[in-house]
């Protein structure tokens, strides 16, 4: 099987429900976003209790020989979608708008990071992990303070947005388009 469609499939419970949470535009409640934190806290446990599950949840890297694996390490978290569906339409503070900005630069630089660190380090451990977040964490609000938010500020100097037309003066356009009658 092709790396690609690994990758794929690898990723495919996830996108899936990301997906179908956007296509549906489902508002979850603050019950069933409880019930899902409780049953993925439920499933975490159980994985981590049986041995032969334990791989699982605690999963050494993409070579896993085991498909199944694989996708029960990335489908297991789908149990959260309700906590997503419920977040979604929750109040955001600066500080979370802050947050969810920073997470795609650390989606950038966290793979080279770690494939970095690996070849330089391949002894492992606690300490190599530390230091992956550590720069992951520092290179992300890097990228994030003098490349993400400059290019998302950029077009709006540079270029004048339009005054947008109001719904009602485009409804009622072929009634004002003839001629006017005196006062």
């Amino acid at each position: 099987m092709s790396a690609g469609l690994v990758t794929a499939l690898f990723y495919l419970p996830a996108f899936s429900g990301g997906a179908w949470l956007a296509e549906s535009c489902w508002k979850a409640t603050d019950g069933q976003a409880f019930a899902s934190v409780l049953l993925f806290m439920a499933a975490g446990a159980g994985l981590t209790l049986l041995p032969q599950a334990r791989e699982v949840l605690l999963k050494n890297g993409i070579e896993t020989p085991n498909m199944a694996v694989q996708l029960a390490h990335l489908g297991w978290p789908v149990l959260l979608q309700p906590v997503v569906a419920w977040s979604v339409h929750q109040y955001s503070s600066r500080q979370d708008l802050w947050a969810g900005d920073l997470s795609f630069s650390l989606y950038l630089v966290h793979t080279p990071v770690i494939t970095a660190m690996a070849v330089l380090m391949p002894a492992g451990g606690l300490a190599l992990k530390l230091a992956m977040l550590l720069i992951s964490a520092v290179l992300a609000v890097a990228l994030n303070r003098w490349v993400d938010l400059p290019a998302e500020l950029w077009p709006r100097a540079h270029f004048r947005n339009p005054v947008p037309i109001p719904p009602a003066a485009i409804a009622f356009a072929p009634l004002n388009s003839g001629r006017k009658r005196p006062n």
